[in-house]
């Protein structure tokens, strides 16, 4: 797993398994699209984070509107509930907000930031 992120394990090794639940749903094949909740779904979106800012101007999808697509989804019965509650979830995010904090010169001190980050993660 050289060179990979944490969050690589999971897609890995369901690409070992043959299947397609490593893949960001929108960029699935229409005949995989029909089948796909039941085998798994990623709501990521690449440069995202905790805070809704975080990347935005790049039309990155903030963490807490992944979260509120997921919960539709389950909500409006577009997936079977049992399926969720015997699913693997995994949810990572923080990274990119670090990372944003140094390249745009923030005027909050690096324990607000973070202190920030931390009120985020309570209320998603």
């Amino acid at each position: 797993m050289a060179g990979q992120l944490l969050t690589s394990f999971p897609s890995t090794l369901a690409l070992n398994f043959n299947n397609h639940t490593s893949r960001p749903i929108l960029t699935l094949p229409m005949e995989v699209l029909h089948s796909y909740p039941s085998n798994g779904i990623n709501f990521a979106s690449a440069g995202s984070g905790v805070l809704p800012e975080t990347n935005k101007i790049e039309g990155v999808m903030s963490l807490e509107l992944q979260m509120r697509q997921f919960r539709s989804l389950a909500m409006e019965g577009q997936t079977d509930r049992d399926l969720i509650g015997n699913s693997l979830l995994f949810l990572e995010a923080g990274s990119n907000d670090i990372f944003n904090y140094h390249v745009t010169n923030s005027s909050q001190t690096p324990e607000a930031y973070v202190q920030a980050m931390f009120t985020k993660c309570k209320v998603l």
